[in-house]
């Protein structure tokens, strides 16, 4: 049986920053940028667990 996803994920990551895009079932793309460093990191982080779909919000 074949199961639809629920989202794709593409990660893009460069020495000073990392790109971030998620294109969800509705295929609606969300792209956001991060430092690439600490702060980015938890900022990433952060934006992962408050979101209401666990994805990127714009």
């Amino acid at each position: 049986m074949i199961k639809a996803f629920e989202a794709s994920i593409g990660i893009d990551i460069a020495k000073a920053k990392v790109d971030v895009a998620v294109l969800d079932a509705s295929n609606s793309p969300k792209h956001r940028t991060f430092t690439n460093d600490l702060e980015g990191f938890h900022s990433l982080y952060y934006q992962q667990k408050t979101s209401s779909t666990g994805g990127i919000t714009e």
